[in-house]
């Protein structure tokens, strides 16, 4: 059974062991499915809207993505870090579990040796602000796509999460009306746990690795926060409970909203770790992308100038 029917399912059971145990709490009798008498002071009513929009407040949860909603964008880029790793990592920074062998055609040693050799102003650019800061260039990207990486592993984790919170969502409802039913008045707490697996997954580069040649994406990585362990005492806790099946009903709703505002709260956090990595390539595209070199401009006519190659040595 796949996560939509057996979520599904629940919401069914919780419908059925909700009007079950409200129709009893509210002076009515079973006879064959036919309610031939309710208290009439009680708001049966309501409490039939409450248990038939069950379904309704589960129903959004089973259109969350799945994991292989991002495994073709996520591919591309790993694909991206191996063109553009260095091969001073041999593993992704962000943690995320990807290999990342070093590309020996990732170099410009042979280009340095061809161009060191020409006089010409043109020439000595190119060599000063396209081949000796090479490196660097390649390895900003490099960070940059392991960023963009780890804002689709943290979407991966924000849905695989919910799927588990909201679940615990139906599980503990259906105890709650299990205890009414059999008159125990345990209950089984909950966490969710959405924020702080986002923030796990996002957050600063494993042992805090810095970024070498342009600090600007280090404030991206850092907007995340802290580790996952410093984030426990923001996620809540809590349990669906009540003495009745209409309190059973409101406090899973409250839990139901409670898990909409923890994947509100962790693609909130994506969006800004993402906005501010991206944000930092487009005003700072020279940290990334080098400049156009003069050379380009050179004609057949003018190549050998000293404006442009000049002479070799």
């Amino acid at each position: 059974m796949g996560f939509a029917e057996d979520l599904m399912g629940k919401a069914a059971e919780i419908e059925k062991q909700a009007f079950e145990i409200g129709f009893g709490e509210m002076g009515g009798e079973m006879d064959f499915g036919f309610l031939p008498f309710v208290d009439h002071n009680h708001n049966w009513d309501g409490f039939m809207a409450n248990v038939q929009g069950v379904a309704g407040l589960f129903a959004p949860f089973t259109a969350m993505p799945t994991d292989d909603h991002f495994e073709a964008a996520m591919a591309e880029l790993r694909s991206a870090m191996q063109t553009l790793s260095p091969g001073d990592m041999m593993n992704d920074p962000m943690g995320g579990g990807v290999g990342v062998p070093a590309n020996p055609y990732l170099t410009m040693s042979e280009v340095h040796d061809l161009m060191h050799v020409w006089t010409g102003a043109a020439a000595d650019d190119f060599q000063k602000h396209f081949v000796a800061p090479f490196p660097a260039y390649s390895h900003n990207q490099f960070m940059l796509a392991t960023v963009l990486h780890s804002g689709l592993a943290a979407q991966q984790v924000l849905w695989n999460t919910a799927r588990t919170d909201i679940m615990k969502v139906a599980d503990n409802t259906l105890e709650a009306l299990n205890c009414i039913k059999h008159a125990d008045h345990q209950r089984t707490s909950m966490q969710w746990t959405i924020l702080g697996a986002v923030v796990a997954t996002i957050s600063a580069p494993e042992g805090g690795a810095a970024i070498v040649f342009y600090t600007g994406l280090s404030s991206a990585f850092s907007l995340a926060g802290a580790k996952e362990g410093q984030m426990k005492d923001k996620e809540p806790t809590g349990s669906v409970d009540g003495d009745t099946a209409a309190a059973v009903l409101r406090s899973m709703k409250e839990a139901i909203d409670t898990t909409k505002a923890q994947v509100a709260a962790g693609d909130q956090k994506i969006a800004e770790v993402m906005g501010q990595a991206l944000e930092a390539a487009r005003t700072q595209r020279e940290h990334f992308i080098a400049p156009r070199p003069d050379l380009d401009q050179a004609t057949p006519a003018t190549v050998m100038s000293q404006t442009f190659l000049g002479k070799p040595l």
